[in-house]
């Protein structure tokens, strides 16, 4: 279930999009993922081990190698315990 800033977020992205959630625009590069994971004190392994993923997975989501879907986002700021906002531009 999404808490409200989750679903303002959500209905920020789709006003962005016509598909909805799954068109790849909605994919996006977050600057700010190194960061919050450092305010954690979570290492890069760390938080792939939380995620069930490589740890490069984490390094290619920071470095804007990979994009970062929503699903995705939602997931980084749980682990972070920041709101989704903390990511937006």
């Amino acid at each position: 279930m999404f808490t409200q800033p989750d679903q303002q977020l959500a209905q920020f992205i789709q006003g962005r999009t016509r598909t909805g959630l799954a068109m790849p625009a909605f994919c996006g590069h977050f600057p700010q993922l190194r960061q919050a994971r450092l305010d954690a004190g979570l290492t890069p392994i760390d938080v792939a081990q939380l995620l069930g993923k490589h740890q490069s997975y984490v390094s290619k989501c920071e470095t804007g190698e990979r994009r970062v879907d929503f699903v995705e986002l939602l997931d980084f700021s749980a682990i972070y315990k920041k709101p989704t906002e903390y990511f937006l531009p």
